[in-house]
């Protein structure tokens, strides 16, 4: 856990997501992306990232930002509701 201190303001505290959760989210994405019939590269510019960033989120080594992940999930046609729902599925 880091603490973000901001000017004139009580620090905000910045959570990391565990090693687990960032393996299944990434385990997630890549199913509904596989589904979605895109390779790891096309779905990677499609959303204007790069390719390695991708595989990265899609094996869990990366902590990804809230909006990066509204991203992936617009760019998958499901809701982020959606893909926190397959999470707690964990197949």
């Amino acid at each position: 856990m880091f603490t973000v201190w901001r000017c004139g303001a009580r620090p905000a505290r910045v959570y990391r997501m565990s090693e687990e959760l960032r393996y299944e989210l990434g385990r997630a994405i890549r199913r509904v992306r596989e589904e979605a019939g895109y390779t790891q590269e096309a779905f990677a510019d499609s959303i204007k990232v790069h390719r390695n960033y991708m595989g990265s989120v899609e094996r869990g080594e990366t902590n990804i930002t809230l909006g990066r992940l509204e991203e992936i999930s617009r760019g998958l046609d499901i809701s982020l509701a959606e893909l926190f729902k397959l999470l707690e599925r964990k197949s």
